[in-house]
């Protein structure tokens, strides 16, 4: 196979290596789910992957770990991490991207040497992405061109904190017209839910001088306007969002409860269908073709509508998920279907643990990002990082309770330090399992926990090692026992 092929191979495989699933198939339908969330995200996704991987090969990685797609994922990561930053300018992130993924790679490139990764167990492979993306917020912060308060305002905004938010936007400093918009929004999206519609007007009016196609900032003023009475800006203002992003359910949905209001029925129910196309559980709409239907006197049609609306309203965990994301995570959960069962399995008990905790009145975190660090971590514990066994779900069991309920106060603390979590909580898990099991394995005096290189290539591999451990193990104690007998025979002569 040609360098190219292999190099190109080692890349594709970062994607699976997201959810530890890094077989070709598994790892083509991850990236065609980013291609489905976000096509340019995913450039940059796969620009970081080549940069990264461009910056370790000089140094002559470890063979295995480049092999299994442990360079590229965290270049992949970091393309992905821009998420984070929106606020940020373009030019801004093409100027630093290239050489903080090149060093990147050089950099875990000679760890991986220095430290001999690929034999131990130590699950570093996200670690350096981490870090380099809290040095370059530390950095753009320093230089002025991120503020962690516009962060810490959104992640209060996301929680419910209005008055903490309303806070955190006015303390921001922004020095460029994105990050200015971006500040005006939050504060009218702030001022919106504390009641007040002047001020919420005011802001998002100014989002939108600074930056005209910020769908959010005109929808946020087409909600403003519903509620101070003005039906036809509220209109305009909602048709701007939809003309840059026509995939906004929330613009959708507040159309069509305009459309209700001045009677256009058939219009309503257009709208209400093209939210729910872009976010199929979004409540409100549901609840909005409920009143259409009954409005039109389809009774039946208005009770399903209606106990669907009840249903979502309902859940332990709000969700409000657009139809692309919902498509993307069924992508993710095949890729991991395909890749293994037990993960699979693994995956589907690590996505029912938080609504069965919700449900028994314990606390459970919200945002996207601890579901995917809770995904990550139980496939890894599942049969790669641990040896399969009633030990590994005995771990399993314990652990993913134990790291839902340290996620809030994990969370807090990033957001008073004004960092992102990333995928920080998942690797500090899988560490201090580790090294609990490695202080057990000492006590042993049996291997308890899978090789890295192993371990990445999935369940699988991770049975088919332990087996030949036990293989191994039983026959050098088959030999032992077979040379104490001949010893103890008659006429064996002393050893000397």
């Amino acid at each position: 196979m040609s360098a190219c092929a292999t190099h190109m191979r080692s890349m594709l495989r970062g994607y699976g290596q997201l959810f530890l699933c890094p077989s070709l198939l598994a790892s083509a339908l991850i990236l065609a789910a980013q291609l489905v969330i976000s096509p340019s995200s995913a450039a940059w996704s796969v620009a970081g992957a080549l940069l990264f991987s461009l910056g370790a090969r000089p140094l002559r990685p470890d063979p295995g770990l480049w092999r299994a797609g442990l360079f590229s994922v965290n270049g992949i990561l970091l393309g992905l991490a821009w998420f984070y930053v929106p606020e940020l300018q373009l030019a801004t992130r093409l100027l630093v991207f290239a050489p903080l993924c090149l060093a990147g790679g050089a950099g875990l490139a000679w760890a991986s040497r220095r430290l001999r990764l690929g034999d131990g167990p130590l699950p570093l492979f996200s670690l350096p992405y981490v870090l380099l993306f809290w040095l370059l917020l530390s950095a753009l912060g320093v230089v002025g061109r991120h503020d962690a308060a516009l962060g810490r305002g959104w992640l209060s905004l996301r929680a419910g904190f209005m008055l903490e938010a309303r806070q955190q936007f006015e303390s921001a400093e922004t020095t460029t017209p994105l990050a200015r918009a971006h500040r005006e929004d939050g504060l009218g999206w702030s001022l919106y839910m504390l009641g007040d519609g002047a001020g919420a007007l005011e802001h998002f009016q100014a989002a939108l001088v600074a930056d005209s196609t910020f769908a959010d900032a005109w929808d946020g003023l087409g909600w403003t306007r519903r509620a101070l009475g003005d039906y036809l800006g509220a209109s305009e203002a909602f048709h701007g969002a939809l003309r840059h992003n026509p995939h906004l359910a929330d613009a959708w949905d507040g159309l069509g409860w305009l459309e209700l209001e001045r009677g256009a029925w058939m219009e309503s129910h257009t709208a209400f269908t093209k939210a729910l196309w872009s976010a199929p559980l979004l409540a409100d709409a549901w609840k909005g073709r409920a009143a259409v239907a009954l409005a039109e006197g389809r009774a039946e049609d208005a009770a399903r509508a209606s106990r669907m609306a009840e249903r979502l309203t309902a859940l332990p965990q709000p969700i409000f998920l657009s139809g692309r994301l919902l498509l993307a995570l069924a992508l993710m959960a095949l890729a991991v279907l395909i890749h293994s069962r037990l993960s699979f399995l693994v995956l589907v008990a690590a996505v029912a643990l938080p609504s069965l905790m919700a449900l028994a009145g314990l606390p459970v975190p919200r945002s996207l990002d601890f579901h995917t660090n809770l995904a990550a971590l139980a496939i890894g514990l599942g049969g790669h990082y641990l040896k399969p066994g009633r030990g590994a779900w005995l771990t399993l069991a314990v652990v993913l309770p134990l790291f839902t309920l340290a996620w809030n106060p994990l969370a807090d603390l990033a957001w008073r330090l004004g960092l992102p979590m990333l995928s920080l909580p998942f690797n500090l898990a899988v560490l201090l399992v580790l090294g609990g099991v490695w202080v057990v394995q000492r006590h042993l005096g049996r291997p308890l926990w899978v090789p890295l290189e192993v371990a990445m290539q999935g369940p699988s591999a991770a049975r088919r090692w332990s087996m030949r451990v036990h293989v191994a193990k039983t026959a050098w104690e088959r030999i032992d026992k077979v040379k104490n007998e001949d010893l103890r025979a008659p006429g064996c002569p002393a050893e000397g």
